[in-house]
Protein backbone atom coordinates (compact mmCIF):
# COMPACT_ATOMS: atom_id res chain seq x y z
CA UNK A 1 0.00 0.00 0.00
CA UNK A 2 1.10 3.67 -0.55
CA UNK A 3 2.58 5.79 2.14
CA UNK A 4 0.52 8.31 1.17
CA UNK A 5 1.63 10.78 4.02
CA UNK A 6 5.20 10.28 2.80
CA UNK A 7 4.54 11.27 -0.80
CA UNK A 8 2.83 14.59 0.21
CA UNK A 9 5.87 15.09 2.62
CA UNK A 10 7.83 14.15 -0.37
CA UNK A 11 6.32 16.29 -2.76
CA UNK A 12 6.05 19.24 -0.45
CA UNK A 13 9.96 19.01 -0.18
CA UNK A 14 10.41 18.96 -4.21
CA UNK A 15 7.75 21.89 -4.59
CA UNK A 16 6.04 19.59 -6.59
CA UNK A 17 2.38 21.10 -7.19
CA UNK A 18 0.75 18.18 -9.05
CA UNK A 19 2.05 15.48 -7.47
CA UNK A 20 1.15 17.63 -4.13
CA UNK A 21 -2.43 18.49 -5.35
CA UNK A 22 -3.17 14.82 -6.79
CA UNK A 23 -1.84 13.01 -3.56
CA UNK A 24 -4.11 15.39 -1.34
CA UNK A 25 -6.72 14.31 -3.71
CA UNK A 26 -6.51 10.73 -3.32
CA UNK A 27 -5.34 10.93 0.32
CA UNK A 28 -8.98 12.42 0.59
CA UNK A 29 -10.78 9.60 -1.30
CA UNK A 30 -8.93 7.30 1.12
CA UNK A 31 -10.27 8.46 4.16
CA UNK A 32 -13.74 8.59 2.64
CA UNK A 33 -13.44 4.90 1.53
CA UNK A 34 -12.45 4.45 5.10
CA UNK A 35 -15.13 6.07 7.35
CA UNK A 36 -18.23 5.23 5.03
CA UNK A 37 -20.97 3.15 6.46
CA UNK A 38 -20.27 -0.29 5.81
CA UNK A 39 -16.63 -0.20 4.66
CA UNK A 40 -15.12 -3.12 4.00
CA UNK A 41 -11.66 -3.55 4.64
CA UNK A 42 -9.03 -1.22 2.80
CA UNK A 43 -6.51 -3.81 1.06
CA UNK A 44 -4.02 -3.27 -1.87
CA UNK A 45 -7.17 -4.16 -4.40
CA UNK A 46 -9.21 -1.05 -3.00
CA UNK A 47 -6.03 1.29 -3.29
CA UNK A 48 -5.96 0.26 -7.07
CA UNK A 49 -9.47 0.42 -7.59
CA UNK A 50 -9.32 3.66 -5.82
CA UNK A 51 -6.52 5.24 -7.97
CA UNK A 52 -8.48 3.44 -11.33
CA UNK A 53 -11.87 5.15 -10.30
CA UNK A 54 -9.81 8.44 -9.90
CA UNK A 55 -8.30 8.23 -13.23
CA UNK A 56 -11.25 7.50 -15.20
CA UNK A 57 -12.80 10.57 -13.51
CA UNK A 58 -9.89 13.10 -15.14
CA UNK A 59 -10.34 11.36 -18.31
CA UNK A 60 -13.88 12.32 -18.62
CA UNK A 61 -13.30 15.45 -17.03
CA UNK A 62 -10.32 16.07 -19.83
CA UNK A 63 -13.23 15.10 -22.49
CA UNK A 64 -15.41 17.64 -21.12
CA UNK A 65 -13.00 20.78 -20.62
CA UNK A 66 -11.51 20.17 -24.44
CA UNK A 67 -15.08 20.47 -24.91
CA UNK A 68 -15.77 23.49 -23.40
CA UNK A 69 -12.84 24.84 -24.55
CA UNK A 70 -10.84 25.71 -21.30
CA UNK A 71 -7.50 24.42 -22.18
CA UNK A 72 -5.70 25.67 -19.10
CA UNK A 73 -8.09 22.87 -17.11
CA UNK A 74 -7.24 20.38 -19.69
CA UNK A 75 -3.54 20.52 -18.49
CA UNK A 76 -3.99 20.24 -14.99
CA UNK A 77 -6.34 17.35 -15.35
CA UNK A 78 -3.93 15.70 -17.98
CA UNK A 79 -1.08 16.07 -15.70
CA UNK A 80 -3.20 14.49 -12.01
CA UNK A 81 -4.19 12.32 -14.55
CA UNK A 82 -0.39 10.88 -15.47
CA UNK A 83 0.75 11.19 -12.26
CA UNK A 84 -2.17 8.94 -11.00
CA UNK A 85 -1.76 6.32 -13.53
CA UNK A 86 2.35 6.28 -12.60
CA UNK A 87 0.85 4.73 -8.98
CA UNK A 88 -1.16 1.56 -10.95
CA UNK A 89 0.80 -1.51 -11.85
CA UNK A 90 0.84 -1.90 -16.23
CA UNK A 91 -2.24 -2.59 -17.47
CA UNK A 92 -2.97 -6.06 -18.59
CA UNK A 93 -3.45 -6.73 -22.43
CA UNK A 94 -6.43 -8.71 -23.83
CA UNK A 95 -4.17 -11.30 -24.72
CA UNK A 96 -2.89 -11.97 -21.20
CA UNK A 97 -6.56 -12.37 -19.81
CA UNK A 98 -8.01 -14.50 -22.56
CA UNK A 99 -4.86 -16.87 -21.69
CA UNK A 100 -6.09 -16.39 -18.55
CA UNK A 101 -9.65 -17.54 -19.64
CA UNK A 102 -8.56 -20.17 -21.51
CA UNK A 103 -6.38 -21.91 -18.92
CA UNK A 104 -9.31 -21.53 -16.01
CA UNK A 105 -12.13 -23.13 -18.25
CA UNK A 106 -9.38 -25.97 -19.53
CA UNK A 107 -8.35 -26.55 -15.48
CA UNK A 108 -12.10 -26.78 -15.07
CA UNK A 109 -12.97 -29.40 -18.43
CA UNK A 110 -14.88 -27.07 -20.41
CA UNK A 111 -13.79 -27.72 -23.54
CA UNK A 112 -16.36 -29.34 -26.09
CA UNK A 113 -16.35 -29.65 -29.79
CA UNK A 114 -18.01 -27.60 -32.88
CA UNK A 115 -18.42 -27.35 -36.33
CA UNK A 116 -15.33 -25.76 -36.21
CA UNK A 117 -13.30 -28.27 -33.59
CA UNK A 118 -12.12 -28.53 -30.48
CA UNK A 119 -13.08 -24.68 -28.24
CA UNK A 120 -13.35 -23.51 -24.62
CA UNK A 121 -17.01 -23.84 -23.92
CA UNK A 122 -17.94 -21.92 -20.87
CA UNK A 123 -21.09 -23.04 -19.06
CA UNK A 124 -23.70 -19.64 -18.70
CA UNK A 125 -24.24 -20.51 -14.90
CA UNK A 126 -20.99 -19.84 -15.04
CA UNK A 127 -20.18 -17.10 -16.08
CA UNK A 128 -20.69 -14.57 -13.43
CA UNK A 129 -18.23 -16.90 -10.84
CA UNK A 130 -15.56 -16.77 -13.89
CA UNK A 131 -15.48 -13.01 -13.96
CA UNK A 132 -15.41 -12.80 -10.70
CA UNK A 133 -11.91 -14.83 -10.60
CA UNK A 134 -10.82 -12.63 -13.55
CA UNK A 135 -11.38 -9.52 -12.08
CA UNK A 136 -9.80 -11.06 -8.25
CA UNK A 137 -6.56 -11.90 -10.51
CA UNK A 138 -6.70 -8.75 -12.65
CA UNK A 139 -8.04 -6.32 -10.28
CA UNK A 140 -7.36 -3.26 -12.86
CA UNK A 141 -8.46 -5.08 -15.56
CA UNK A 142 -11.66 -3.23 -17.74
CA UNK A 143 -14.69 -5.72 -17.00
CA UNK A 144 -16.30 -4.93 -20.29
CA UNK A 145 -13.43 -6.68 -22.15
CA UNK A 146 -13.36 -9.74 -19.43
CA UNK A 147 -17.10 -9.90 -20.49
CA UNK A 148 -16.94 -9.97 -24.17
CA UNK A 149 -14.03 -12.60 -24.01
CA UNK A 150 -16.24 -15.23 -21.76
CA UNK A 151 -19.66 -14.03 -23.50
CA UNK A 152 -17.37 -15.29 -26.64
CA UNK A 153 -17.10 -18.23 -25.41
CA UNK A 154 -20.44 -19.44 -23.82
CA UNK A 155 -22.02 -22.59 -25.24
Amino acid sequence: MLNIDQIITESLKNDDKVALRTARLLKAEILKYKTSKGAKPYTDMTEMQIISKMCKQREESILHYKQGGREDLVANEIAEFDWLKALLPKPVTEEELSDYIMNTAMDRNWVGTDDVGSRIMIPKKEMGNLIKQVKTAFPTADGKIISDIVKANLE
